[in-house]
């Protein structure tokens, strides 16, 4: 008989998170490709494709590594690593919390409204604070995607939650903490 619970190997997890990474990446090029925005060319027929894998991959990190934490518990960790966590989420109405890897992982298996975007930043997505306090001078432009999701919390009188993720961070915290 096993000695601990089953769970999710970390190279697995690792390997899930490079392909969502890849596929996130990706998606800003492939807009680039386009005839003209909105223009149903052979771009847009792969791109099309290339949606339901991109929803499916961060389904499946997110409930693998929520999975994996409730048996090793490695997502609290990085909380205590990483303070700013992966994201802000507002609750009914109210100032913006830190969103915990952890909790971004709930709110991605429990939306109900899901938007992507990217946002352009001359910061450098996971070591901003890093080359600040090294005074390492980073000049270039990151496109960093990150997920919108609102929904409402569990029984009758849940209130409503919005999240904005940091994906970079987020797909780094659960491939390095999340096994």
């Amino acid at each position: 008989m096993y000695q601990q619970g089953l769970y999710i190997y970390e190279e697995t997890l690792q390997h899930h998170a490079y392909v969502l990474l890849s596929q996130l990446l990706a998606m800003h090029e492939f807009e680039n490709l386009a005839y003209y925005p909105g223009c149903a060319d052979v771009v847009s027929a792969l791109m099309g494709v290339g949606e339901p894998e991109l929803n499916r991959n961060i389904m499946s990190l997110a409930a693998l590594s929520r999975a994996n934490d409730d048996a090793r518990g490695g997502l609290a960790i990085h909380l205590e690593q990483a303070p700013k966590g992966v994201g802000v989420i507002t609750k009914n109405g109210g100032g913006d919390e830190v969103l915990s890897a952890r909790e971004a992982c709930n709110k991605i298996i429990h939306n109900t409204a899901v938007k992507l975007e990217f946002e352009a930043t001359t910061e450098h997505p996971l070591y901003a604070d890093a080359y600040k306090l090294n005074s390492i001078e980073d000049n270039k432009e990151y496109r960093v995607p990150f997920l919108i999701l609102s929904g409402k919390a569990q029984g009758v009188n849940g209130k409503e939650w919005l999240a904005r993720i940091n994906m970079i961070q987020w797909i780094f915290a659960v491939a390095n903490f999340g096994a």
